[in-house]
């Protein structure tokens, strides 16, 4: 029974561990996707702003060199006389080109943020699906621990909350649960070894009145024997 008891003890030790390795692992794999993430964000972000910069930059310099041949020619051809084109209509001009630039980019930005919502959607359902894995692992394993010590203690009320969907508070529960298993053990050996010492006492006790019992039964038999060799010779005295 105690070498059961430690089997199990062990073998729940393990299962422990190895429950709390792959929540660690699942933690550290959020971080590092996390911080993926945010590298990849900030890295579109800024290749777009440097992208914005050098269009907006590109289209004011050709609308400047538009601007001064237009001039130039006026002045060669007095004839022909060129109506400048106002700020506003140079507003209006130029607006409609950066306003499709910037739709285009916001487009393109929001379609990257979909695949990348999408992709973490799927990374998170994997990662509940382990997590619900292990919650239900660990619920066996709780399930195992109370049954042991029910076995152990029938009168005890177990501490362990089955229907518990916190994960820590369920491996925190079976590990105490556990030391309680291991302390018992303990006791439960100590009681052994000291009874193991007690019969010991008490056989050599119970051997050593065995002995006093045969040395007084042998000296009862001499006795007896003297008595029966007396009695024959005053049986044949009498007979005489």
């Amino acid at each position: 029974m105690m070498k059961e008891l430690e089997s199990l003890k062990a073998i729940s030790e393990s299962q422990l561990i190895e429950l709390h390795n792959n929540l660690r692992d699942e933690r550290e794999q959020k971080h590092i996707y996390k911080q993926q993430l945010d590298h990849r964000i900030q890295q579109e972000s800024l290749r777009n702003l440097d992208s914005i910069r050098m269009t907006l930059n590109a289209t004011h310099s050709n609308d400047d060199d538009d601007y001064l041949n237009s001039c130039e020619d006026d002045d060669i051809e007095n004839d022909e006389i060129s109506r400048v084109p106002s700020i506003n209509d140079y507003n209006d001009n130029d607006q409609q080109p950066v306003g499709n630039l910037f739709s285009e980019i916001h487009g393109n930005e929001i379609r990257k943020l979909e695949v990348e919502c999408l992709q973490l959607s799927q990374i998170k359902s994997a990662l509940d699906n382990e997590l619900l894995t292990i919650n239900e692992k660990t619920k066996i394993l709780s399930h195992k621990i109370q049954h042991m010590i029910e076995i152990i203690l029938p009168t005890k009320n177990s501490s362990i909350q089955i229907n518990s969907d916190d994960t820590n508070n369920l491996l925190i529960t079976s590990l105490d649960s556990i030391e309680q298993i291991d302390s018992i053990i303990n006791k439960n050996l100590h009681l052994f070894n000291g009874d193991q010492e007690l019969l010991k006492k008490k056989a050599d006790e119970q051997e050593h009145a065995i002995f006093k019992l045969k040395q007084d039964l042998n000296i009862m038999m001499k006795q007896s024997n003297d008595t029966q060799t007396i009695l024959v010779k005053t049986n044949d005295n009498l007979v005489r």
